[in-house]
């Protein structure tokens, strides 16, 4: 079994990703899982979120779902709508692996 390490600085931390066989987590799916997370919890569904980036909510699920990474610029955008400091979001934590429901509550009170 190979494991690889990377470790990115930021600030003073470190955030480090693990590699591990097939049980890889890289960067974009950790900012894509993360940007999913900040999302829910701003109760804005992909194709508002897409809206407030400006961007096509087909791409916002691919970013989600780790299959693209976004420009720096689209990645401060991303980070100010979702009202987070852009490092959070490379950041591998609980929030990083939350099982969150398929979808938003629609029902705004």
């Amino acid at each position: 079994m190979k494991i690889t390490q990377w470790s990115i600085l930021n600030k003073n931390r470190t955030i480090l990703i693990n590699e591990v066989g097939d049980d890889t987590v890289n960067l974009k799916q950790i900012f894509g899982k993360n940007v999913r997370y900040y999302r829910f919890v701003k109760k804005l569904t992909q194709e508002e979120f897409a809206e407030h980036i400006d961007m096509n909510a087909s791409y916002v699920s691919e970013i989600e779902n780790g299959k693209y990474g976004p420009t720096f610029e689209n990645i401060e955008v991303i980070a100010k709508v979702l009202n987070v400091k852009p490092y959070l979001l490379f950041q591998e934590n609980s929030n990083t692996h939350k099982k969150l429901p398929n979808r938003v509550d629609m029902k705004r009170f």
